[in-house]
């Protein structure tokens, strides 16, 4: 791997676990439902599911990074931005749920 990917590969598989576990937290709790019909046929497994994701991401940045590091370092900012997004969004209405009670 690239040193120049490994910052922002570390910031999206900490990202993804974060996420993987505020979704599993709002789904036990009952605050929230999987929407996302793939990810919901794992409902049990959601870690299977999320490590299966992260895995191939990582694999196509790899597989970009042969031709150009350039490109796979944005790719993996891109990626590390949105799942950054999710997280922020998923703790905020964790936060929310609790605060009225839910």
């Amino acid at each position: 791997m690239n040193k120049k990917l490994i910052g922002p590969t570390m910031m999206f598989v900490g990202f993804s676990a974060a996420d993987v576990f505020l979704t599993n937290t709002m789904i036990k709790s009952g605050i929230a439902i999987e929407a996302n019909p793939v990810a919901a046929v794992f409902h049990e497994n959601l870690y299977l599911y999320k490590l299966f994701m992260v895995t191939f991401v990582l694999m196509v940045v790899m597989l970009i990074a042969r031709l150009s590091v350039k490109t796979a370092f944005w790719t993996m900012m891109f990626g590390t931005g949105a799942t950054a997004l999710v997280v922020l969004y998923s703790a905020a209405l964790l936060v929310i749920a609790q605060s009225i009670g839910i």
